[in-house]
């Protein structure tokens, strides 16, 4: 089904879009974006410090654990519609920059980290993982 509501889902918010008003705010998302990103790569790595994976394995999980757009597509019209619902100008003008950034987060984090796992895997995980379970005895 999740096939299906994604087309409507990107459609809907791309539809929201002002184009013109997205250039005014192309870098300073994409500043907001990198920080993000940068922060969880290094919060994801940090937390598998003291487990069996060696470096090329945190390095995998952790490209692997950036975000691929989903949250940033299901959340980003949130506050638009709530200015929508109290006929709240200044929420409107809000939700309107919250959704461009979105799209943004989506269009970047999507593609980005679709390619760097599709690049990375065969480089950075090179064992097979056997399950606790499935272990000879």
């Amino acid at each position: 089904m999740w096939s299906v509501f994604e087309i409507f889902l990107f459609v809907l918010v791309g539809a929201s879009i002002q184009l013109k008003a997205i250039w005014s705010l192309i870098l300073p998302a994409i500043l907001v974006i990198v920080v993000g990103l940068a922060s969880r790569f290094i919060a994801t790595y940090s937390c598998m410090i003291k487990t069996n994976l060696n470096f090329k394995e945190r390095l995998f999980v952790s490209i692997s654990f950036l975000p691929k757009a989903t949250v940033q597509a299901t959340i980003g019209g949130g506050l638009l519609d709530l200015g929508n619902k109290l006929n709240d100008q200044a929420i409107i003008a809000a939700g309107k920059i919250v959704l461009m950034v979105s799209v943004v987060a989506i269009l970047l984090t999507a593609s980005f980290g679709a390619l760097t796992i599709d690049l990375t895997t065969n480089k950075l995980i090179n064992r097979d993982l056997v399950l606790e379970n499935n272990k000879p005895e």
